[in-house]
């Protein structure tokens, strides 16, 4: 399925038509003011989409693959679904129908803040939107990096009339956000804020590649060491928001209810299809030597992450993956292809929600979080074998697994500080701490 500007735009006009009537509401209530701001930032970034698919007149092809294009039409139809929901809801306060389903309408004007904490028009319902409405806009917001889309050149508005950013949901305290009130609306009091929520620390991160035996391990070995030197530094500023880290290989079979659904896959390409392999394998030592084998993170916690990671066995999927992991990390845009593509038969076959509670099952190509010059995203492929002349067999070199390991670091804080506000820990000098390299630095050392 190809990227149909006519959807796009369309999207477009029915979030401006919520927009609009939104803010013809007067006294709204702080929850609904959130929510039509919410709608004005799902708006800015589905205009930079609009408008990159509006700059390629053979769409974007040569950038996303057919699977991302599917996947990036789906969060689309479910921005316009949203869109109807919430121009529905002000309409009906316009309209003073307190009920649809039930024919319910009052002949006196109710005050908007009474009217929203009727019936069909509780918080809860309401938030669920506004979670749903942030949820699309993270999705938007990755594929925006996928496809090189520089946020603060793209067209739109205005830079003096665009909104600003939303911080990553997950990042800082709750925020109550507020939309423009118009001028002849009559000033009130402004109700006290809300007590901040305490910020989440159970988020849920799994890394896959294709064997489940090399880059998943490392990612998921760096992700563990950085958590447990957060912890293990009192003057951390932000606590450590990750409460379990695995790995699986997209291919494997190994405890896998997924291998005929993967089989069956329609893929971008014929070289996308690999396996299956049977797995229950242990990681590529090289690999593992990378993260583990230098004086990086001089703490307790190292070795007994080491042997945990020593010991792990390779695993394939479940559909599970979608329901209870809020990441779900690659590393090549072929593998983001091939998972987003495997959420949607698992979505088409109803064994998982197009919007999972919480947001669950974001899909994220890791190397959008790694800066490149020409603005793609960087493909961090595995280490390939090279010849080894004393013995005549295929090797891979520590070097380069020392560099590979280097660059899923580097990527992997920059996810930390864009999605979850995290600061790297420091000693009692105020430096970095051990363990805590500089962006561009290997694990042992300089790249």
């Amino acid at each position: 399925m190809a990227l149909d500007l006519g959807t796009i735009v369309t999207a477009v006009e029915v979030v401006q038509k919520a927009i609009e009537m939104c803010k013809r509401v007067e006294d709204l209530p702080d929850q609904m003011k959130a929510l039509g701001r919410r709608m004005e930032l799902q708006k800015t970034v589905l205009l930079q989409v609009e408008s990159f698919v509006k700059e390629y007149s053979k769409g974007v092809d040569p950038i996303l693959e057919a699977g991302q294009q599917q996947d990036l039409m789906r969060i689309i139809g479910n921005v316009k679904e949203n869109a109807d929901k919430v121009y529905e809801l002000f309409e009906r306060e316009k309209e003073n129908i307190l009920s649809r389903e039930y024919n319910l309408q009052f002949k006196f004007k109710l005050p908007a803040r009474i009217w929203f904490a009727l019936v069909e028009n509780q918080p809860e319902k309401i938030k669920g939107v506004m979670e749903d409405i942030n949820h699309d806009r993270e999705e938007l917001s990755h594929y925006l990096q996928i496809i090189e889309k520089d946020r603060d050149k793209s067209p739109g508005p205005s830079k003096q009339n665009q909104q600003p950013p939303l911080p990553p949901p997950s990042a800082s305290k709750a925020l109550e956000l507020v939309v423009p009130v118009q001028n002849n609306a009559k000033k009130r009091r402004p109700s006290p804020s809300p007590s901040p929520l305490p910020l989440r620390q159970d988020y849920k991160i799994l890394f896959v590649d294709p064997r489940n035996q090399a880059r998943s391990i490392v990612a998921q070995s760096l992700l563990l060491l950085l958590g447990g030197l957060t912890e293990a530094t009192s003057n951390s500023s932000v606590p450590w928001r990750i409460a379990k880290v695995h790995s699986a290989g997209f291919f494997v079979s190994h405890k896998s209810t997924l291998t005929s659904v993967i089989s069956g896959l329609s893929y971008s390409h014929k070289s996308y299809k690999m396996g299956p392999f049977p797995g229950n394998e242990l990681p590529n030592p090289i690999a593992l030597a990378s993260v583990f084998d230098n004086k990086c993170y001089p703490y307790p916690f190292k070795s007994t992450i080491q042997t945990q990671m020593t010991k792990h066995h390779s695993v394939g999927l479940t559909e599970k993956a979608f329901k209870n992991y809020d990441y779900i990390i690659v590393f090549t845009n072929r593998e983001h292809d091939n998972m987003v593509r495997l959420k949607d038969a698992l979505i088409q076959s109803g064994k998982v929600s197009a919007r999972e509670k919480g947001g669950k099952g974001r899909v994220l190509h890791l190397g959008t979080y790694i800066p490149q010059r020409n603005g793609k995203p960087k493909e961090i492929l595995n280490v390939p074998s090279k010849l080894d002349e004393a013995t005549g067999k295929q090797t891979e070199s520590r070097g380069d697994w020392n560099k590979k390991a280097g660059e899923i670091k580097t990527a992997l804080k920059v996810f930390l500080k864009d999605e979850m506000g995290w600061v790297m820990p420091c000693n009692t000098n105020g430096h970095a701490a051990q363990g805590g390299k500089k962006e561009g630095e290997s694990e042992n050392g300089k790249e």
